[in-house]
Parts: C-alpha cells; sequence; structure tokens
C-alpha cells in the first residue's frame, strides 16, 4: 500500500498566505516608511531621491517632483498597496507644473 501526503488545496494556501500578510497592519509610522521605501523603491527606474515621504498614523504624504505625469499615479497606487498604509495624499507633480495644495487635517 502506497501512502502519499495530502496536499493543501489552492484556496487554503491563498487563504493563508493573505493571512501572513494582514497580520502585521499596526506597524509605528517610521516602520511603515522604511517599508514604504523597502518595497516601493528597490524598483532601480522608481525616482528614489526625488520623493519625500511623511507618515503619520498610517497617513502617508508624498512630495517632490517626477520627471513623467504618469509617475505621479503609479507611485501613489504602489504606496496604497503597501500594507500598513492606511490613507495617501499625493502632492507629486511634474516639473514645471505646481505642486497640489496640501489639505490640513484636524484631529
Amino acid at each position: 500500500m502506497r501512502v502519499t501526503a495530502a496536499r493543501p488545496r489552492a484556496g487554503a494556501l491563498t487563504a493563508k498566505a493573505t493571512h501572513l500578510r494582514e497580520r502585521r497592519k499596526d506597524w509605528s509610522d517610521e516602520t511603515l516608511a522604511d517599508k514604504i521605501r523597502s518595497e516601493v523603491f528597490r524598483d532601480p527606474t522608481l525616482p528614489k531621491g526625488a520623493v519625500n515621504l511623511n507618515v503619520e498614523d498610517g497617513r502617508v504624504v508624498l512630495r517632490g517632483e517626477v520627471a513623467e505625469p504618469a509617475l505621479v499615479e503609479e507611485l501613489e497606487r504602489r504606496v496604497r498597496d503597501v500594507v500598513g498604509v492606511r490613507e495617501v495624499e499625493n502632492l507629486l507633480h511634474p516639473p514645471g507644473s505646481e505642486a497640489p495644495e496640501h489639505v490640513a487635517r484636524s484631529r
């Protein structure tokens, strides 16, 4: 008689992977900023030095000039995809255009 190990279903693996990804959402702001820098800006084609990011209570503010208008939206999308990011205010802009107005938030 041949005994084979049971293989987990694909759905179970997906649920486990999602569970592990969702588990740590309450990092400190400093840790979240480091996580964004390592996940988003590991791509060497992105303008890491041109983008300033601040994190406060999981809310990320992106500032700076990026060479291409498409990068404004791409960087915002990538930052939003980082686990732990609750909100993104995107003040990025292409050269020659004005920076968007910062929206002051009251607590």
